[in-house]
């Protein structure tokens, strides 16, 4: 009998490790357990996987990050041949929040790098998730108190990110 259950894996580069692990070294970072991040898929019967890069990879722009991030796409296509890959976007910042907890990060940058995300996806064929238009406010921008220090989300806005993405998949 099928089951009626999706399994999913959400890959984010921070929750996997115990160490800092960017699109830049994520292929070869290992885990607690001697294993990549990228192993982690081998053998297991997702349907789904979404790469969600996050926002310690702002500062690794350019076509150089873009590659890296297709490494990532076909090393997690190629090690769960079986799931449907997805990529997402970066999540949306607050400016001022952000600024004022110390964090040089901006939504142009989001924006900046999100773009290499959406055409290295399109490029291989794969779905890109934007939760950007339905994070952010009027200003194009995390509202204010989204986000404790303007880039992490809180649980309000990750709840409503969870109820959209459950919507897109």
């Amino acid at each position: 009998m099928k089951s009626t259950h999706t399994a999913i894996l959400i890959l984010t580069l921070a929750s996997l490790t115990t160490g800092c692990v960017h699109v830049t070294n994520m292929a070869t970072a290992k885990r607690s357990s001697g294993r990549t991040v990228l192993d982690e898929v081998v053998g297991r019967n997702y349907d789904k996987i979404i790469i969600i890069i996050g926002i310690n990879d702002l500062g690794y722009g350019d076509a150089a990050w873009g590659e890296q991030f297709r490494k990532v796409i076909r090393g997690v296509k190629s090690r769960a041949p079986g799931a449907e890959v997805l990529a997402h976007t970066i999540f949306p910042v607050n400016n001022a929040r952000a600024r004022a907890n110390g964090y040089s990060c901006t939504m142009a940058q989001v924006n900046r790098n999100n773009k290499v995300i959406a055409r290295v996806a399109a490029e291989e064929k794969i779905r890109c998730l934007n939760a950007t238009p339905v994070l952010t406010d009027s200003s194009g921008q995390l509202p204010y108190n989204a986000a404790g220090d303007g880039i992490h989300l809180g649980r309000a806005c990750c709840r409503r990110w969870y109820d959209w993405v459950c919507t897109v998949l």
